[in-house]
């Protein structure tokens, strides 16, 4: 966690050759590591089967107050890693943007637990 974002790694690399750099977001196959598991998340109402995780990152980012093209979700990846980079909307340079002068960062893992465990509507 940083000032101005927030970067999410997960182990494992995109399958096959390359980056996500390589790849249009919007039209990226979605591909499961562990079908089982997913299949078992995803009847227990914790994931979706359409694997647009990337592109709800993307839309529900445009959706918050104050979105300018500039807060984009960034994605990256490795060999070993995928990585997200959340831009923070509310950051001002060259200003005391501290977050532990804003937040607890235990507030914050409670909140993203939350989040993570309360069910969701589906959208269409």
């Amino acid at each position: 966690m940083f000032d101005d974002r927030l970067e999410i790694a997960s182990p494992g690399g995109m399958f096959g050759d390359g980056t996500i750099e390589e790849y249009d977001i919007y039209n990226i196959r979605s591909m499961r590591r562990n079908p089982v598991i997913a299949d078992l998340f995803h009847r227990m109402k914790y994931m979706e089967r359409r694997g647009n995780g990337l592109k709800k990152i993307i839309s529900e980012t445009e959706i918050l107050p104050k979105y300018k093209a500039e807060f984009k979700p960034e994605f990256s990846s490795t060999s070993t890693a995928f990585i997200v980079t959340l831009k923070n909307i509310n950051y001002i340079p060259n200003q005391n943007n501290l977050v532990s002068d804003q937040v607890n960062s235990e507030d914050i893992a409670q909140a993203i637990l939350e989040f993570c465990v309360t069910e969701k509507k589906q959208q269409p």
